[in-house]
């Protein structure tokens, strides 16, 4: 364990911890959204790839917006 020292000069032991941030999601490539603004759809991976094999549904989507690599579609 680790000593802190507080202002008042009070020593606490506080225990070391470790952090595993290897089940974070990462962001998706391309995000569906319906009418009222809730997902629908998430798709992760390459965005050639995505366009390949998701074609007709990217396609019959409505492009909204893109906020850094991630693009985002509206359903009808």
């Amino acid at each position: 364990m680790d000593s802190i020292e507080r202002v008042e000069g009070i020593k606490e032991d506080v225990p070391a911890f470790e952090l595993d941030l290897s089940d974070i999601r990462e962001f998706p490539t391309v995000t569906l959204i319906n009418k009222y603004g809730e997902v629908v759809a998430e798709f992760y991976g390459s965005k050639t790839e995505l366009e390949k094999r998701f074609k007709e549904v990217i396609d019959n989507g409505d492009f909204l917006t893109t906020v850094g690599k991630q693009e985002f579609y509206l359903v009808r």
